[in-house]
């Protein structure tokens, strides 16, 4: 059949539409021919598609509800109290103006310490000490502090008289072993030359007020001391009678370098910090200085006694402490003391150290030292020029928490009057 051309379009779109429809039905028809079947051959059902995971949650799930707190113990009552114990222990190995030589005893001393503090503005320190099998025994402090702020403390009870750092150092952190200048070792004996007032251990029963200024830099402690009985143990033979008037006792430092305390400070920091330190102190007693009573073999005075004087004593002192790399340190100290009275045997003192500690050897640090002092007396005494000259090693293996010593003192009081001294000891603390 022959299609007019203007119809030909419309044709060839309905050829196609019906091509179309006849292939969707035998894709329908196939579709039916391979469904899944049962074994028996008739046809199931699909299995519907298994359901898509859970989303995960974006948020953590909450943390766990905590236990009850435990109740709060009450506040302890029970004050803080710290203990601990000093000891020096020596040996000493001398002779006497060229005499035969011996040994003997140098010393045997300890100490029981315990403080603490019993309220916000109060601190309770007590101690005790022990001079060896045949030394004396007794109280060495008994404290009671108020510590009212940095620029006032006021102290009451037996405590170091403060004069000079020498005294208020003590012997455990001083560099030589016969720490205080004017106490040498003399023969088997311990001969004392020359010392600002003070009880046979340094302390005295009394009251001082003290503080730090300034920042800290500028320190002073102002002591009153009243007068009373000796404490137990022997005296030395060229000690002097005690006055019966109160010691008035003065100490004003000033740090250029480091931080020290303003009332017990010490001889040696060890290579703790740098220091450079400067004081002066000052002590007066109405007639306190007080002459020997002539006496008999027997110990029967012969004679009166020369006239009381006043007494007064001015010293000063410098400290220089530097610490080296390595854990070394050198240490410089001078000390210059004058003495006023009529009854004085010495007028004037003077005393200088060098030290220095080497870097660790092993566990401690070695510290080689040597000290000169000379002592020049009154005219009207029967002293004579006086010098000592000390040399020593120290291994410091806790810096004077644990050191061992091997120390040298030879001693010229006048008149073929000489002794030396060799010495062999250690020291520990713990507090």
């Amino acid at each position: 059949m022959r299609v007019p051309t203007s119809r030909l379009p419309l044709v060839l779109l309905s050829a196609a539409i019906a091509i179309v429809a006849s292939t969707e039905a035998a894709n329908a028809q196939e579709t039916q021919r391979f469904a899944p079947t049962s074994d028996a051959g008739a046809p199931v059902e699909s299995l519907p598609a298994p359901a898509p995971p859970p989303p995960t949650p974006t948020t953590p799930p909450p943390p766990p509800a905590e236990s009850p707190a435990l109740p709060a113990l009450p506040p302890s009552h029970v004050p803080s109290v710290h203990i601990g114990a000093r000891v020096r222990a020596a040996g000493r190995y001398y002779g006497v103006n060229g005499g035969p030589n011996a040994s003997a005893v140098d010393s045997s001393y300890g100490e029981l310490r315990a403080g603490g503090e019993i309220h916000e503005y109060v601190t309770v320190t007590l101690s005790l000490y022990a001079g060896g099998l045949n030394g004396p025994v007794g109280i060495e402090d008994a404290i009671i502090g108020f510590d009212f702020a940095d620029p006032v403390h006021l102290w009451v009870g037996q405590m170091l008289v403060p004069a000079d750092r020498a005294n208020l150092g003590g012997p455990f952190s001083a560099i030589p072993w016969n720490f205080y200048q004017g106490v040498l070792a003399y023969g088997a004996t311990t001969r004392v030359v020359a010392v600002p007032r003070g009880n046979s251990i340094g302390r005295d029963c009394g009251g001082v007020l003290w503080g730090d200024l300034a920042g800290k830099e500028f320190h002073y402690a102002l002591g009153v001391f009243l007068p009373g009985a000796s404490f137990p143990g022997a005296t030395s033979p060229d000690s002097q009678p005690v006055a019966q008037t109160p010691l008035l006792s003065a100490r004003l430092s000033v740090d250029i370098l480091g931080k020290e305390n303003g009332y017990v400070v010490k001889s040696s920091y060890s290579g703790e910090q740098d220091v450079v330190a400067i004081g002066v102190g000052g002590q007066f007693q109405r007639l306190g200085s007080r002459g020997v009573v002539p006496m008999n073999a027997t110990g029967v005075p012969v004679a009166p006694g020369p006239a009381a004087d006043d007494y007064a004593e001015f010293n000063s002192d410098v400290l220089i402490e530097m610490r080296l790399g390595g854990g070394g340190f050198f240490t410089l100290d001078g000390a210059y003391y004058r003495y006023v009275g009529n009854n004085e045997p010495i007028e004037d003192e003077v005393s200088v150290l060098g030290a220095i500690a080497t870097p660790k050897l092993g566990i401690g640090n070695l510290q080689p030292y040597g000290r000169w002092q000379s002592f020049h007396p009154r005219a009207n005494s029967v002293d004579l020029e006086t010098f000592a000259v000390d040399a020593g090693l120290n291994y410091l293996i806790m810096g004077p928490a644990l050191r061992i010593m091997l120390a040298y003192e030879h001693v010229d009081l006048g008149n073929h009057r000489r002794s030396d001294v060799g010495q062999l000891g250690a020291q520990a603390i713990f507090f």
